[in-house]
């Protein structure tokens, strides 16, 4: 089957990472794909062979088209579109719904985004698909026997700053442990070019690079508990793949983070909900989570670590059930359910 695939492609936003899943898992179905990317350091990026083959300025040949990115863009074809698109707070620009009714279809990760834009006058079918990760990198590890108990936190903290929480973390880690003495560390990991907060404790170490996946992998071997204060997030990959190598999260279990993270795997952080700021403003609502329950909850783990052994166990399990294979054949059920095999069956909304 022939698609046309717009989106990001080979720069380190989450909508790359998930376009080079799904791009991978088409073309390993049979896919002929043409790509034509967003972002035009793309051309200028190493990309593996079966992708930068594919990429384009423009159509090759005619075929229905996958658009994944945010939802402002609008399709210039709407009867031949699916649209693969997420949110973070509870209402989108009002400009954007013109764009995502013009498709024939929407898939997104988690059910709160359909909810979302349905209520706001969204009209065509949605598909949920949730996302995956790279069982075969992320996978479980045992924790590193030692006195120190070691927290993480990680993201791209310039897209949509300050949605991600960096401050919080900190503020939570420092109200928790006000005594140097006190044996605990925060890792934060980020990005090049990421703005981050400021902070004098020696406890508290940044790393700002740009890892593969291996790396990163490593990175979440070396923390016990990864600690996540969004304030709403479409997926949320980076807990999701702590989880994966057996570290459970402090995490608001809000938005997209419930579908895949509860109580059972992680330790909640309440949360009030508030009107959204910053490149959020005027777009609804999203959480503002307790400081103060994030730091009890940090509190309580440095005195007792069986919880957090026990919830990083069923953590790993519940996490390996949402692999790259069947995010890809999610997709692919989708669009042959509209352009090719007219016996595929999908849940819509």
């Amino acid at each position: 089957m022939r698609l046309v695939v717009r989106c990001q492609v080979g720069d380190n936003s989450s909508y790359a990472f998930h376009s080079d899943i799904i791009i991978k898992g088409l073309q390993s179905r049979g896919y002929e794909l043409c790509i034509i990317p967003y972002n035009q350091c793309a051309w200028k990026r190493r990309l593996p062979k079966s992708i930068d083959d594919c990429l384009r300025r423009q159509p090759v040949f005619d075929a229905p088209q996958l658009i994944i990115h945010p939802p402002r863009h609008t399709s210039d074809d709407p009867k031949r579109t699916i649209y693969s698109t997420m949110w973070e707070t509870t209402r989108i620009d009002p400009i954007f719904l013109y764009g995502l009714n013009a498709s024939r279809a929407l898939i997104v990760p988690s059910e709160q985004n359909i909810l979302t834009f349905s209520a706001q006058g969204v009209t065509p079918p949605m598909h949920q698909v949730p996302f995956g990760i790279d069982t075969d990198v992320f996978k479980p590890k045992d924790f590193i026997e030692r006195d120190t108990l070691v927290f993480g936190t990680s993201g791209i903290s310039r897209h949509g700053w300050p949605r991600k929480g960096f401050d919080e973390v900190i503020d939570a880690f420092l109200m928790a442990f006000p005594d140097e003495d006190d044996d605990v560390e925060l890792r934060i990991k980020c990005y090049p070019r990421d703005p981050v907060p400021k902070y004098q404790d020696p406890r508290i170490q940044l790393n700002k690079a740009e890892w593969r996946k291996p790396r990163l992998a490593k990175w979440y071997e070396s923390i016990d508990v990864f600690v996540c204060m969004s304030k709403g997030e479409g997926w949320g990959l980076m807990p999701h793949e702590a989880m994966a190598c057996g570290r459970p999260s402090i995490i608001p279990i809000f938005f997209g983070l419930a579908g895949f993270c509860d109580q059972s795997v992680s330790f909640p952080v309440s949360y009030d909900l508030v009107p959204s700021t910053n490149y959020y403003e005027d777009r609804g609502l999203w959480a503002n989570p307790s400081v103060e329950d994030a730091a009890a909850q940090m509190r309580s783990i440095y005195k007792n670590r069986e919880p957090m052994y026990a919830k990083g166990k069923l953590g790993e399990v519940k996490a390996a059930e949402f692999t790259y294979d069947r995010m890809a054949g999610g997709y692919a059920k989708v669009i042959e359910s509209y352009f090719g095999n007219k016996d595929a069956t999908v849940k819509s909304v």
